[in-house]
C-alpha cells in the first residue's frame, strides 16, 4: 500500500478527522498535502489542517484536540 493510501486509511479509521473528509472545501487541501506533504506547511494556519496533522501523528487525545482548537479560535480573533 502506498503512503497516500496509508494516510487516507489512517484518517478513515480515526473518528476525530472524519468530518474533514466530508468537507468539500477541505478535499483540495487534503489532496495537495497527500500529493506533496511539504504543502502542509502552506496550510498550517488552517485549523482543519492542524486537526489533520494531529490525527496523523496520533499524539493528541480528543480533549487535547478540543483545547488546541479553542486556543486557535481565541488567537484568531
Amino acid at each position: 500500500m502506498n503512503a497516500m493510501m496509508q494516510m487516507y486509511m489512517k484518517l478513515m479509521n480515526n473518528p476525530e478527522p472524519k468530518d474533514l473528509l466530508a468537507d468539500p472545501t477541505f478535499m483540495p487541501i487534503l489532496q495537495s498535502i497527500m500529493s506533496n506533504p511539504a504543502e502542509a506547511y502552506k496550510y498550517m494556519g488552517d485549523p482543519r489542517v492542524q486537526k489533520l496533522m494531529a490525527a496523523l501523528q496520533g499524539g493528541m487525545s480528543p480533549e487535547e484536540m478540543k483545547k488546541a482548537e479553542e486556543f486557535v479560535k481565541k488567537t484568531k480573533g
